[in-house]
């Protein structure tokens, strides 16, 4: 069972921060049961003199890692399910740190824990978000699930179309670097803006009909749902791709899918991104 998403990223820092202080015998812990506290553990060491009361309470991660490194265990396993962080951490970090260190304005630990913590992220919460989004979207208007099951070639278009119009990010906070003027408006320099990515997709200026989902768009690939630019989405194509591969595979295997939700979805609080808290499915 998956682990929650913002204990994986706060685990995940607390990995990088020990390489990134070159420690090399630190706690790594894994974390295992699909809440937001877990079960300690000892690896056997036998140095964590922790009455057996502790050890039937739920502890919270921090007091996990707390423990864990009293006895400076080189790993310290929580009991649950599948690994929280997994091996490749060590080399994305080990790939950050390095490229840092050769550049001319290397980056500070806060910087480089926030790239990582943002990986991590990005690399999963959004495209989870966006596929939910999307099927609550197709299932709501049964034609457009119907024309993925009648012909599978249409899936790309699909994809972007609903990224212009249900794309699981709203917002990006920018800092100006310069005085500017928009509409008007004066922003001075080292200003805090939210761009409105999502207001944008539905620019009538730009999208005819733009509130329509309309597969026959011709510039559909014009929204800015990853970012444009040097701020471009470096996981965009592994976005598409995979949530090409569950359209294609969940239109194949379950055509008669239909939503069974009472009501609209419903979201976590997030002023950057749209994530539903469940989405209700049937099938035949």
């Amino acid at each position: 069972m998956a682990v929650p998403l913002r204990q994986a990223i706060r685990v995940g820092s607390y990995v990088a921060r020990q390489r990134l202080r070159r420690n090399e015998k630190f706690a790594l812990v894994l974390q295992l049961e699909p809440l937001y506290q877990c079960n300690l553990a000892c690896a056997g060491c036998g140095k964590i003199q922790h009455e057996d009361p502790i050890l039937q309470r739920r502890l919270t991660v921090q007091q996990c890692i707390d423990a864990v490194e009293e006895c400076e265990a080189p790993m310290v396993s929580i009991a649950g399910g599948e690994p929280l962080v997994h091996k490749e951490i060590d080399q994305i970090v080990a790939a950050l740190v390095a490229h840092s260190e050769q550049s001319d304005d290397p980056l500070t630990e806060t910087e480089l824990v926030g790239q990582i913590s943002t990986l991590m992220s990005a690399g999963h919460e959004t495209t989870a978000n966006f596929l939910t989004l999307s099927m609550d979207a197709f299932l709501t208007d049964g034609a457009i699930w119907q024309s993925i099951v009648a012909d599978p070639s249409r899936i790309p278009a699909v994809i972007e179309e609903s990224l212009r119009l249900n794309g699981p990010v709203q917002s990006l906070w920018r800092t100006t670097t310069h005085d500017s003027a928009l509409a008007g408006v004066d922003i001075p320099a080292g200003a805090r803006i939210s761009a409105l990515t999502a207001s944008g997709n539905r620019d009538d200026a730009m999208f005819e009909r733009a509130a329509a989902f309309d597969l026959d768009r011709a510039n559909t690939r014009k929204h800015i749902a990853f970012g444009r630019g040097i701020h471009s989405c470096a996981g965009s194509n592994l976005a598409r791709m995979e949530v090409r591969i569950a359209l294609e595979i969940l239109s194949q295997r379950l055509p008669s899918l239909r939503r069974a939700q009472r009501g609209p979805l419903q979201f976590e609080p997030s002023a950057l991104q749209r994530a539903p808290k469940e989405l209700h499915l049937a099938w035949n």
